[in-house]
């Protein structure tokens, strides 16, 4: 069952080095793994591990453009599988990222968790600079809108930013105050979603009529969709609490990137497949006659083709439930 999913860019110049650097020091230094000492600095291919706990490197390189990535799973004590996917791929212009989280058990169990989101999404927003989604910075911090910035805001509530990440608008009551704390939403939701606060209670009367109405104002919480899909308003009226607010923020952001499709590029999948076909390619040209090698690898691009279609169907079934609710 998938639990968690997500997708940003990073900068563009970031090395697929470091990526998998930050990947493997998200393993080595969890106070809950044992691949501690396994797991060698500057790794780029293999597999860690045993049963119980293991990580699979895997890296792709061509003229046009690279992958890297792991796979991390671990069973805990109750025979619960967490499977945890991070895949990078870099072309000459751009650096995208995806982070999914699955849960399953061999077990009869009255309940799944849903986990915590991955620590290795805040790890990189820190040690990585964000990289462009459309129009918008992707950061751990919220944007404050200029009184100036009315195409911007405009741009945002009529999705034209051309971003992917969904944008959480934060507008100002007539005291010109905010209702939640933007600082701390944003760690919350970074790498899920962008945070934008409004300069003040006047900025929402002057794009109103650019906007067509679709702004959100008097302290109220909106979240906008990429590719105008639509909008959900939170009113100030309903929360007694910041933190009641931003945790419902937070968790709607969540169920709703469940929904959302992964670029190709950024599935374990695809890398297992661009791996394997790539050494059948080395493999033929060498003049290699070991059949076996042969059947090895195109069994894993097969594997990997049908985990492809195993992922596409599962997104197909979200989507038609996500539909009926």
């Amino acid at each position: 069952m998938l639990t968690f999913k997500t997708q940003f860019p990073i900068a563009s110049s970031t090395e697929l080095s470091e990526f998998l650097g930050c990947c493997r020091t998200w393993i080595i230094k969890s106070p809950h793994t044992n691949l501690a000492s396994e797991i060698s600095d500057g790794v780029k291919e293999g597999k860690f591990g045993d049963e119980h706990e293991s990580a699979i490197f895997g890296f792709y390189e061509s003229d046009t453009s690279s992958s890297a990535g792991v796979r991390y799973e671990k069973t805990d004590r109750d025979e619960v599988r967490w499977v945890t996917d991070v895949i990078g791929h870099k072309t000459e212009s751009s650096f995208w990222v995806s982070v999914q989280l699955s849960v399953d058990s061999e077990l009869p169990v009255e309940r799944l968790e849903q986990g915590k989101r991955p620590y290795i999404v805040k790890l990189m927003m820190e040690k990585f600079s964000g990289g462009y989604d459309g129009s918008l910075l992707v950061t751990d911090r919220p944007v404050f809108l200029q009184a100036t910035d009315a195409d911007l805001a405009e741009d945002i509530i009529c999705a034209d930013t051309g971003s992917v990440m969904p944008v959480v608008y934060v507008s100002r009551n007539h005291a010109e105050q905010l209702i939640l704390e933007p600082n701390q939403l944003a760690k919350w939701l970074s790498g899920m979603a962008h945070v934008v606060v409004e300069p003040s209670r006047r900025f929402s009367s002057e794009i109103m009529r650019q906007v067509y109405g679709e702004n959100v104002y008097g302290g109220a919480v909106a979240i906008y969709w990429p590719d105008g899909i639509g909008k959900w308003i939170y009113l100030p009226s309903k929360w007694n609490s910041p933190n009641a607010l931003q945790t419902a923020i937070a968790k709607k952001i969540r169920l709703s990137l469940l929904y959302q499709r992964l670029r190709r590029e950024c599935t374990w999948s695809y890398l297992q497949e661009m791996m394997s076909r790539q050494k059948l390619e080395t493999l033929r040209a060498s003049g290699s006659q070991d059949i076996d090698e042969y059947i090895a690898h195109f069994d894993k691009e097969v594997a990997a083709k049908d985990e492809e279609i195993q992922r596409l169907e599962s997104e197909l079934v979200r989507a038609r439930y996500s539909k009926r609710e």
